[in-house]
């Protein structure tokens, strides 16, 4: 009786245990060196971080990711996502992090849009907080 008692206990101790051990870290997640097409990433501007969309994909622009930058009062990722379609951000993928959303139709339209209507591509400056190069 004794050791039945001891083992239920044990058992209640060590499987909360290796459950935890299982789970994710969630700063981990967010942190990716190449961001796919359509991603939401977080990228440093001159002053501050900004979020914005990858447009296209980084094997075919050199290594470097295009971001199209949200505008500013969209952080909170309310739907309909929009996205500048005038101008690119471009930078290395380990200065970006990933936020865990996407929106790959909008990114493919703004694709699209820009073989038509090339952006202006400015650089962005630097790796943001929580970015592998940062």
């Amino acid at each position: 009786m004794r050791f039945s008692v001891i083992y239920l206990v044990s058992l209640l101790l060590v499987v909360p245990s290796l459950v935890a051990s299982k789970i994710e870290n969630p700063a981990s997640a967010r942190v990716s060196l190449h961001p796919d097409h359509g991603d939401i990433v977080r990228f440093q501007g001159p002053r501050s971080q900004h979020l914005g969309l990858v447009v296209g994909s980084h094997q075919h622009q050199g290594g470097n990711v295009n971001i199209a930058p949200l505008p500013p009062n969209l952080r909170g990722h309310p739907h309909p996502i929009i996205a500048y379609n005038d101008h690119l951000v471009n930078t290395h993928p380990g200065n970006v992090a990933t936020t865990g959303h996407s929106a790959p139709h909008l990114a493919s339209d703004l694709q699209e849009y820009h073989r038509n209507n090339p952006p202006t591509l400015y650089p962005a400056s630097g790796p943001v907080e929580g970015s592998p190069n940062h």
